[in-house]
């Protein structure tokens, strides 16, 4: 009787941490995330991955995200996104990755990402 019960309370526990954020993707995956969905064109997946809060004008962000794909198809599509370095401090992180298109050009960028609702999202992108 007592495992069941302990089964039932472990069971209740991860139930209601999961709807918390605790179990979501981190900032590293979510940079991915993005990137994946952008290769693919899918453009209202990767608009629901930034923050509210991004800084610019968000209809000449739309156009560029429009853009985008066809860019990465010039250069033949995402081959490798390496992630450097992740930093998290409590709602907001950064996260420094290297990405390699199959032309073998590469960039390396940093992420900012905030929280939102429990979920990170791109808030802002340095080229370096």
């Amino acid at each position: 009787m007592k495992s069941i019960l302990h089964l039932l309370t472990v069971g209740c526990l991860l139930c209601l941490t999961a709807g918390c954020g605790y179990w979501t993707s981190g900032p590293s995956q979510t940079v991915k995330k993005f990137w994946t969905h952008l290769e693919k064109g899918e453009i209202e997946e990767v608009e629901k991955l930034i923050s509210k809060d991004s800084p610019g004008d968000k209809e000449k962000q739309k156009q560029l995200l429009a853009y985008f794909p066809l860019l990465l198809k010039e250069r033949g599509g995402v081959e490798s996104l390496e992630i450097e370095k992740e930093s998290v401090v409590g709602e907001v992180a950064e996260v420094s990755f290297v990405i390699t298109y199959k032309d073998k050009s590469a960039f390396r960028y940093t992420n900012i990402l905030v929280r939102e609702g429990g979920v990170w999202k791109l808030r802002d992108t340095i080229k370096q």
